[in-house]
């Protein structure tokens, strides 16, 4: 962590920041590393030249912990997500910010970079034919309180056809009001084709 410690400092004692703070890793007597968070503020003289360096170091070992068993517990979830073909999402509905998992990004085909997080640009991916339907079943739960399941279409960039299940349930504040609505997908169009294939398969045994 020196280079960039000496960066910090030097951008410091030239006057582009009047303080500044960073965290960074120390090296105790036994060899073990702890982490730190250090605050620095320089004081100069009259002429403007810097005197001295005040500092605060703060010990941040067990937030630095917690910080890392999450980002662990994110990257299980996200595995465990893509070999079920499982994604989850939450819309806040005060914010109309709607948040996806990789897995989401993964099952409608959709860049993270471009993808403008909002209920009507998930509605723009759901095929036109079950675009209504899908709109009126999460209205309704939502006016209902009533959690939802629902499989419909999603029509691809290139044309082609997925198919996903749905549930959904939402959430109100004391006043009664929805505040936010928590839900999942999952692909399930090699599911969808053999069901046809098998229905297929007994039409052509009855015809038979």
């Amino acid at each position: 962590d020196v280079k960039a410690d000496l960066a910090m400092l030097r951008r410091l004692l030239d006057g582009l920041v009047e303080s500044c703070s960073s965290e960074k890793r120390y090296t105790r007597k036994d060899g073990t590393l702890t982490w730190v968070n250090l605050t620095r503020s320089v004081v100069r003289d009259g002429a403007g030249e810097p005197r001295y360096v005040v500092a605060v170091i703060e010990e941040i070992n067990e937030r630095k912990s917690a910080e890392g068993a999450l980002r662990s517990g994110e990257a299980r979830l996200n595995e465990a997500q893509r070999i079920a073909e499982l994604g989850g999402w939450e819309l806040d509905l005060k914010t109309n910010r709607l948040i996806w998992s990789d897995e989401i990004f993964r099952i409608f085909e959709i860049d993270r970079e471009r993808f403008g997080a909002s209920y009507e640009t998930f509605l723009n991916a759901v095929h036109p034919e079950d675009r209504e339907r899908v709109n009126e079943t999460y209205r309704e739960s939502v006016a209902t309180r009533a959690p939802y399941e629902i499989t419909h279409r999603l029509r691809m960039a290139d044309g082609r056809i997925k198919w996903v299940q749905e549930r959904c349930e939402t959430f109100y504040d004391d006043t009664g009001r929805a505040i936010r609505s928590i839900g999942t997908a999952q692909e399930i169009t090699e599911r969808i084709r053999a069901e046809e294939a098998l229905r297929d398969n007994a039409v052509r045994f009855r015809t038979v």
